[in-house]
């Protein structure tokens, strides 16, 4: 089974959560959402 890890860090005045998973050599996917 995956290790899925979730994280916070501060940018500016906004915390921002994301998501740890997979192996640590795998090429890195990243996925946005949000407003606007």
């Amino acid at each position: 089974m995956t290790v899925v890890s979730y994280q916070t860090v501060p940018v500016g005045n906004v915390e921002v959560f994301y998501r740890e998973a997979g192996p640590a050599d795998a090429p890195v996917v990243l996925l946005l959402h949000g407003f606007p």
